[in-house]
């Protein structure tokens, strides 16, 4: 009997018998259930061990997983496949788990988004997604309300109100004019592999969205905008002649990736429980900018501040652009220390501000002003000489 009649056979059953309830079943439906770990943070070198259990298991075809990184690039992976040669496409794609298996493990090296994936019998895939962090004192988090909308840009938001990012790879750095072979206005260290031509982390510049928001991408120090000019802190930097004191001169970097689905609960015997998402469309890639500037005394300043989705290509800034009504709560500090040599470390937060781009979506909804608003960010992270960034950032 297909599932459809089935349907209806229950339903008129009901109306048979009682004349009054008419209850529809759903036909069952493969899904991960009681998903654990032994651990949701580790150090590289640790084994990751994962146990579940499906709903509706009989249904089950095969199962894979995955490791999801958040690189330099955009989104990337682990691979999990021994000695892969092979191009990263293919080096990337799921390993497959025996079908009557309910566990696996790897071996942790970066902060990695886990995928588990399934297949039914006829065809459907069903997944998994929560995050592993490294397990450190640093951190770097955010809270924000996406106030216009929760794809414009896309965080990984469900509400419009109390979103929250745990950037999984971070660091502070700052220009080394102590290096008579650095050169001024680029991160040095990522000179090898992002243009000089545009400023870190990225930018829109365009509108559009069929356009991809004319996204431009480079390592060098970001400008600082007439916007930041014409703040009390800014004004020092306008007119002084000195010729480096157009761009920012230090700065603060989050990745992370986001996806969104249904909301779950994932158990870990050790660094508490996380959460996941089931059945995600999209996982992307996010960064958050703080860019500083500091003065004769080295006493740090905000310049600009980036939130972006990199594949999407939309980024909301603080100052860059022409969106009215942005700004930056008064209640905000940044510190930095250096007690034994470098890298130091540098700490944080921002309470209350408001980023923003102008936006017309490829269905031609227009957007004056597309605004994420900043509830709270703090932050304390490794503070390097941009000429060496140790291993912080993911290739």
């Amino acid at each position: 009997m297909s599932t459809r009649i089935s349907m209806v056979v229950v339903c008129a059953l009901a109306l048979a018998g009682t004349g009054a309830n008419c209850r529809v079943i759903p036909p069952p439906r493969l899904k991960f259930i009681d998903v654990q770990l032994n651990k949701s943070r580790a150090l590289p070198g640790d084994v990751i061990e994962i146990t579940w259990d499906y709903e509706s298991e009989n249904l089950l075809a095969a199962q894979s997983i995955r490791l999801n990184a958040a690189v330099l690039g955009g989104t990337g992976c682990f691979t999990l496949i021994e000695n892969c040669n092979a191009a990263a496409q293919e080096c990337c794609a799921p390993v497959e788990i025996p079908v009557n298996d309910r566990s696996t493990s790897f071996v942790f090296g970066q902060p990695c988004t886990v995928q588990l994936q399934a297949v039914d019998t006829s065809g459907n895939t069903t997944s998994i997604l929560f995050d592993i962090l490294v397990d450190e004192r640093f951190f770097f988090t955010a809270t924000f309300d996406s106030v216009t909308s929760v794809d414009y840009p896309r965080l990984g938001f469900e509400s419009t109100k109390g979103g929250r990012i745990n950037f999984s790879s971070f660091l502070g750095f700052f220009e080394d004019t102590g290096n008579e072979f650095a050169q001024t206005g680029v991160i040095d260290a990522l000179l090898p592999v992002m243009s000089r031509e545009a400023a870190f982390r990225a930018f829109s510049t365009d509108i559009n969205e069929v356009a991809g928001f004319g996204m431009v991408q480079g390592c060098a120090y970001p400008a600082l905008d007439p916007g930041f000019f014409g703040t009390p802190e800014g004004e020092q930097f306008a007119f002084n002649g000195d010729p480096t004191d157009d761009a920012a001169d230090a700065i603060i970097f989050g990745g992370a990736l986001v996806y969104d689905g249904e909301v779950t609960t994932v158990s870990a015997k050790e660094g508490g429980d996380i959460e996941a998402r089931f059945d995600p469309t999209y996982i992307e890639s996010v960064f958050m900018v703080i860019a500083l500037r500091t003065d004769r005394q080295g006493n740090p300043f905000i310049s600009e501040i980036q939130l972006g989705n990199l594949d999407q290509g939309l980024v909301v800034p603080l100052f860059f652009g022409i969106t009215p009504g942005r700004f930056l709560g008064a209640d905000h500090a940044v510190d930095y220390a250096f007690p034994n040599g470098i890298p130091g470390e540098v700490s944080g937060h921002i309470v209350d501000g408001a980023l923003g781009f102008n936006v017309t979506t490829a269905a031609g909804q227009i957007f004056p002003s597309v605004f994420v608003e900043i509830e709270r960010i703090d932050w304390n992270m490794p503070f390097f000489a941009d000429t060496n960034l140790g291993d912080r950032l993911i290739q």
